[in-house]
């Protein structure tokens, strides 16, 4: 099987982003799926969750955002990616997708290179852990502990080792990203919340 064979499912209202961003995967040799709002996602999603490994969605579109998409997609499907779209001046929401499961977030104008960097990156985080719960389940499905082979603790703890480094990454781009906030454009409960969220993760990295 080709290794972009797999889908990529776009989720956006505007039928001329959903166009470029189509184009922009499928010069990679991506699929795309198009759909223009929340509901008719989910309903993709619902028939083969196991066609797609990404999730690209606009954050403003009507009835339903691509944050209320983002929190039903890693509720249901874990494993997939979501890298959620948006405008100049959407810190706030940029934020919040990171908070609640995003990969990541790329901003319109959209670059094609930066979404394809975007695209390759979910593949491997994708195959990573759908590896990681093919290794837990043989594992948990072994009574005597004695006859698991090292090999497979090697394999499994390597995966585990990958997905902290890109953990640490996320982490890294989040906190370099909300220090050069201007909280002023922030409403005051999320500038309370970002400001208790950095005062623990300076509190943590100086207890590391």
């Amino acid at each position: 099987m080709n290794s972009n064979s797999m889908k990529i499912l776009i989720v956006d209202d505007d039928p001329v982003t959903c166009m470029l961003i189509d184009g922009i995967v499928l010069s990679d040799n991506y699929v795309g799926v198009v759909v223009n709002n929340v509901a008719d996602s989910l309903k993709c999603l619902t028939i083969n969750p196991e066609d797609y490994f990404l999730v690209i969605t606009d954050y403003f579109m009507p009835e339903k955002t691509g944050i209320d998409l983002l929190k039903t997609v890693k509720k249901l499907y874990p494993v997939i990616e979501v890298i959620i779209i948006t405008g100049e001046g959407s810190e706030d929401v940029a934020v919040q997708a990171l908070r609640l499961g995003a990969m990541d977030y790329i901003q319109k104008p959209i670059s094609k290179d930066e979404l394809l960097v975007l695209v390759h990156k979910a593949k491997e985080l994708y195959k990573l852990r759908t590896q990681n719960i093919e290794y837990f389940n043989e594992l948990s499905t072994v009574k005597d502990y004695a006859d698991i082979e090292l090999e497979s603790f090697k394999i499994f703890i390597k995966g585990l080792e990958e997905e902290v480094v890109d953990l640490y990454e996320k982490l890294r781009k989040s906190y370099s990203f909300i220090k050069k906030l201007d909280t002023s454009l922030l409403s005051q409960d999320l500038n309370r919340e970002l400001t208790e969220l950095l005062e623990s993760f300076d509190e943590g990295i100086e207890k590391f």
